[in-house]
């Protein structure tokens, strides 16, 4: 690794450490969520230090283990989540059965509870780091990994972009979707937000003006289930083998090719082979990416700036040049 990605890599680990730091309820709390979701006594428990959202629990009971995650957002993702995972393993795809769903009061805040089961196998992105993954396993995984959001991909929700419970899109079209953010109130907000970031107010118009000239692309999509954060840190291996697709609370309907502009904004394009052995991309798929690689970094910067996460911020204004130079050739 070199020593750029050490670095971000450590910076990176570090801000989960202050996040996860920053909230955490007591062990009773947990001890009951898991008593009612399953109904026995908790044996042990190991917090879990990864993803940037939820307090999240390794449970141990005499029925097995389970995960148990805690949210304090404004809004529950998790019977969204739950849709997006049945519809998941019905398709094929190794992901958790989310089977308790409720809410819980700590120090008068009311907060969302998940439990589900855990699915065998280490994150990817763990593995890699640790050198455990020869680079022939790094490609079947691949490959497996791009057949497998083929198999997302066949899930057909109601509607486009964030879902809500049994499958609801937010919006009636994608182009709604691509372009809700873009009025002067809100482009107040993020001319704000991104100067914090080092992107200028210009770029911020260049990229809001691409993204209305090709709304005549938007306007060709049919709905398909997303995952949101299809990569590494949420596939499980076994023996060099994907044994569970984690974390779908992002999951929207929209454009396939949006999970792979996701993937493409972290990191490389190491899924296209084994997704055209079960399903098609269209001819314009790099225009596509690029196009959706834009409407993912204008979203972060209203995140990065919030969780103060400087990575995440260099990052985005990284990408957000890169992008417009694609377009301004």
């Amino acid at each position: 690794m070199a020593a750029k990605d050490e670095k971000r890599d450590h910076q990176y680990k570090q801000y989960l450490k202050e996040k996860h730091a920053s909230f955490g309820v007591k062990p009773e709390i947990v001890k009951d969520i898991v008593l009612k979701a399953i109904g026995v006594e908790l044996d042990n428990l190991e917090r879990v230090v990864a993803g940037e959202v939820n307090e999240v629990y390794d449970a141990q009971t005499s029925e097995g283990r389970c995960i148990v995650r805690i949210s304090r957002g404004k809004e529950t993702r998790f019977l969204a989540e739950k849709w997006a995972l049945d519809k998941a393993r019905e398709a094929g795809v190794p992901a958790p059965n989310m089977f308790f769903v409720d809410e819980v009061m700590d120090n008068g805040k009311k907060l969302k509870v998940c439990v589900e089961n855990k699915l065998p196998g280490v994150a990817m992105n763990e593995l890699v780091e640790q050198d455990k993954l020869n680079d022939e396993q790094i490609e079947q995984i691949n490959l497996e990994a791009g057949e497998i959001l083929a198999r997302i991909h066949s899930v057909i929700p109601q509607g486009f972009g964030k879902l809500y419970e049994g499958g609801m899109g937010s919006k009636k079209t994608w182009a709604d979707y691509m372009l809700k953010h873009y009025n002067d109130k809100r482009n107040d907000e993020l001319y704000t937000f991104a100067e914090k970031v080092g992107i200028s107010r210009d770029q911020i118009d260049k990229a809001i003006d691409i993204l209305k000239d090709h709304e005549y692309i938007y306007k060709t999509v049919t709905p398909h289930l997303l995952h949101c954060d299809f990569g590494p840190k949420h596939f499980l291996i076994t023996d060099g083998q994907i044994t569970g697709i984690i974390d779908f609370e992002n999951c929207m309907s929209g454009d396939p090719v949006y999970d792979f502009a996701w993937k493409n904004y972290f990191g490389e394009d190491t899924l296209k082979e084994g997704y055209l052995k079960l399903a098609e991309l269209p001819d314009d798929y790099e225009l596509r990416v690029k196009l959706y690689g834009l409407r993912i970094g204008i979203d972060l910067i209203w995140w990065y700036v919030a969780e103060n996460h400087t990575t995440g911020m260099a990052h985005a204004k990284k990408k957000m040049e890169e992008l417009l130079k694609y377009f301004e050739s």
